[in-house]
């Protein structure tokens, strides 16, 4: 049986569309953030910290008035202050209403024009403000993640994973006498869709810092216990963050982020984090994921 979130993303995910070829506003499916993380038992009000999730649509066209098709890269950041996330196979069918839409005498009026409308029924969708900026694929593409550590590489190679779905309790920590930072990464992550169960691949990369010390081994198997999973990108990235900031200590650093691979022209990258000092190194990268001309981009991460 169907929860309330599986029941309102079904409205077009999961279920056969046609082509979206003309502007359709009422395609967009909202869903409420506080109801897609309800079996956390938090609200995202009383989440600490501060994040956002960053879309990037690939393949974005309208026409000029003159007829001239045109294409760009799109990039959407929607903050975590908002009440409800887009589901994906929406927001997907409704970039693509636009692929006959005449909205400007040149490419960048057209352009802007398009990012105009997009912004106002995106932030009426989200209930919140939506970011839109326009890239080219000549945009500077900048290395973010190049200290992390791929936590395969610093664990036993042999070591034995059970367990499929998600677990807390295998996280195991220990006291140190110092404070350490730590960044890592898990180039393996993977979940499965809420509704088509079809398969949610990226890079996951957490930074923190701290007395305390989560082992490695037991981040590898945690991670690993998303595989069988059934939740959106959205989700996935709160659960790590709520999962770990618990075990932290409250004025600790963290830093969550998960780079997805590209679906069709969309990817995601969500990104959630706490006390983070500003012009520090993870400053700089949250800074870079939201800067409008830069285009994040880490070149030994193959989801990018």
């Amino acid at each position: 049986m169907k929860n309330k979130v599986e029941n309102i993303a079904s409205k077009v995910l999961g279920e056969r569309t046609g082509e979206v070829k003309t502007y359709t506003p009422n395609i967009l499916v909202s869903i409420p953030r506080n109801l897609s993380i309800e079996y956390l038992g938090i609200k995202m009000e009383d989440l600490p910290g501060n994040g956002f999730d960053l879309w990037y649509n690939y393949e974005f066209r309208c026409l000029t008035n003159n007829g001239l098709p045109i294409t760009s890269l799109i990039k959407f950041i929607f903050p975590h202050k908002n009440k409800n996330i887009i589901e994906s196979k929406s927001l997907k069918l409704y970039c693509n209403g636009f692929t006959t839409e005449k909205l400007g005498d040149i490419k960048n009026e057209a352009l802007e024009k398009a990012c105009e409308i997009m912004k106002k029924d995106l932030s009426k969708a989200a209930e919140g403000n939506v970011e839109i900026s326009i890239l080219n694929y000549k945009s500077e593409r900048k290395s973010i993640f190049e200290k992390y550590i791929e936590l395969t590489e610093i664990v036993d190679p042999k070591i034995e994973i059970k367990i499929y779905k998600e677990d807390p309790s295998l996280l195991e920590v220990e006291e140190l006498e110092h404070i350490k930072e730590y960044r890592l990464k898990f180039d393996a992550l993977r979940s499965t869709c809420r509704i088509t169960h079809q398969p949610d691949t990226g890079t996951f990369y957490l930074y923190y810092k701290s007395k305390k010390h989560i082992k490695e081994e037991s981040l590898v198997r945690y991670f690993s216990s998303f595989y069988e999973e059934n939740h959106f990108h959205e989700e996935i990235l709160i659960t790590v963050f709520t999962r770990i900031s618990k075990l932290l200590n409250k004025d600790d650093e963290i830093l969550t982020t998960a780079l997805y691979q590209r679906r069709g022209s969309l990817d995601i990258g969500p990104c959630h984090f706490k006390n983070i000092k500003q012009e520090s190194y993870e400053d700089n990268i949250i800074l870079t994921l939201k800067k409008p001309q830069i285009f994040a981009f880490d070149p030994n991460n193959l989801y990018r």
